[in-house]
């Protein structure tokens, strides 16, 4: 078992986003991806995919639906679809992603 205070798992960057590995096994990795205002995560596929907002506010673009996200927001990725993130105020994006 592994407990996380994701407050201080946080590290941002003015260069670019910075993902935090909290957990890789074969089935699941759990990331937490700190984003500062105006950077963005180009659009990628994954396997299914959940992304909870932790902190901060963006918009998340699913497929062709772009949607507003803030802290509490939580968006579901089917398997193979493309998403992306635009960051408005410093974000704290918790990613959890299948591998299969």
């Amino acid at each position: 078992m592994s407990v996380f205070n994701l407050a201080k798992e946080e590290e941002f960057s003015s260069e670019h986003f910075v993902p935090k590995f909290l957990h890789s096994s074969d089935k699941l990795r759990v990331i937490l991806i700190c984003i500062d205002s105006g950077q963005e995560i180009p659009a990628h596929n994954a396997p299914e995919a959940t992304l909870h907002v932790v902190k901060g506010k963006g918009t998340i673009t699913v497929g062709a639906e772009e949607v507003p996200v803030q802290a509490g927001s939580l968006v579901v990725v089917p398997a193979g679809q493309s998403h992306a993130v635009k960051c408005q105020e410093r974000m704290a994006l918790l990613a959890t992603i299948t591998t299969e």
